[in-house]
């Protein structure tokens, strides 16, 4: 006896059978991507080069490149190329890499479904002996900008360069916009120029040994989009705790100028962050007076004006306080020294003429301390109101440690530069 089918179950029948069908008929149309990862060559202190090809079987490819990170399954959430779309072969250029770190790279293709990854590679990036930090650019305006960088050396690594270079786009090198600095100590300053006006820059400080280049990570700023501009500071009076001081500002829109005023310290290029005097709104001309200064003391200042862009500073002065309450004497400093064979050159500024002309200038030197007119074993003189001043010693003394101090003499009284120390070889 054959048995009926209800019209239900012809109904259910009927759905699993166009179930199967449909799926069947999806699961030929889903097709993944064959993706291959390249071996890792041209591998550098901080940059390497990978690659893969992409092979879809007819489905869309929306992206493709390469992920890596220190961890062994890199994914997209890591650093990534972005290296087109479609399928054939490619290859990436890995940037921004520490020194001696192992990494994992593998290739990935994105298509309409899903993300397929290729096998993963490892390798390790070069060894150096010296690391670079960059820090923040400060005293941005329309068209330059100035960056700090850090050297790290180890062992006897010699730095033969350093600087900071910059682009529109991440991870500049010095083929890029870049600046050398003159100075050579760790910690140092550069300034970058010919930059377009409102724009977003990346900044990498770089350091330069006899077979290697590193470069610090990524910094971001962003140039002014209005002029503002202030002038270095010029005394107009200097004792031994207080000093006043005049600088002018120019502005486009001078009515968005938040404070200025001038900013110092004992270590060298003063920001808003370390003492400071704030004058308010307000531009052209302005007079303002630090206080609390600390007498016979080197300090380093320079003038600031802050609107709603950007804080723009003056070039970094220096100054000596008077050693007494004796307003109107000379500040002298020594800006820095060379020497050859016995003889050292000390260059001399009197950054602050004092209340008139200078009419003496020199300097002191002897086995002791802070030596001073009172207190010499040797002297050289010159008459005259020169403010740039080379002073040459002659180190064949007989002596094992000698101090030096410049000096210039007005009117009113006598200033001092620090002492300059000279230990004999």
């Amino acid at each position: 006896m054959k048995k009926k089918i209800s019209p239900f179950n012809v109904l259910v029948l009927s759905f699993i059978v166009f179930t199967f069908a449909s799926c069947k008929k999806d699961e030929v149309k889903l097709q993944f991507p064959k993706v291959t990862t390249f071996p890792v060559t041209d591998i550098a202190y901080q940059s390497a080069t990978c690659g893969g090809s992409v092979s879809s079987d007819g489905t869309v490819i929306t992206a493709r490149g390469v992920c890596w990170s220190t961890h062994t399954s890199p994914t997209l959430r890591d650093s990534i190329t972005l290296d087109g779309i479609g399928e054939g072969s490619f290859t990436s250029n890995l940037k921004s890499l520490k020194p001696d770190s192992t990494y994992y790279v593998r290739t990935y293709a994105i298509n309409e479904k899903d993300t397929v990854f290729g096998s993963t590679m490892k390798f390790k990036t070069k060894h150096a002996t010296f690391a670079v930090n960059t820090l923040n650019a400060i005293n941005t305006k329309l068209t330059t900008t100035s960056c700090c960088g850090i050297v790290l050396a180890t062992g006897s690594t010699i730095i033969l360069n350093r600087g900071v270079c910059c682009s529109l786009s991440p991870y500049p090198t010095v083929d890029d916009n870049f600046a050398e600095s003159t100075e050579i100590n760790a910690t140092f300053w550069a300034n970058l120029s010919n930059l377009q006006s409102n724009k977003t820059y990346y900044v990498r400080a770089y350091a330069t040994s006899y077979n290697a280049i590193i470069y610090g990570d990524n910094v971001i700023f962003k140039t002014r989009q209005t002029a503002l501009d202030i002038t270095d500071p010029q005394f107009t009076s200097l004792a031994a705790t207080t000093a006043t001081v005049s600088a002018n500002i120019t502005s486009t829109t001078p009515g968005t100028i938040i404070s200025h005023g001038v900013c110092w310290n004992t270590t060298g290029n003063p920001t808003t962050f370390d003492s400071k005097t704030d004058e308010g709104a307000g531009s052209n001309t302005y007079s303002t007076t630090m206080t609390g200064l600390l007498p016979g003391t080197t300090y380093y200042m320079r003038s600031y004006v802050t609107d709603n862009q950007s804080t723009v500073y003056g070039t970094t002065s220096i100054f000596r306080t008077n050693e007494t309450n004796s307003i109107g004497a000379p500040s002298i400093v020594i800006l820095s020294s060379t020497k050859s064979g016995s003889v050292i050159t000390l260059h001399c500024k009197v950054v602050y003429q004092g209340s008139s002309v200078v009419t003496e200038s020199g300097y002191y030197m002897s086995t002791r301390p802070n030596p001073s007119k009172t207190d010499y074993s040797s002297a050289s003189t010159r008459p005259g109101s020169a403010t740039d001043l080379d002073l040459i010693l002659y180190t064949t003394i007989g002596y094992s440690t000698i101090y030096v101090r410049a000096f210039a003499t007005n009117a009113a009284g006598t200033g001092y530069s620090d002492s300059f120390i000279y230990t004999a070889n």
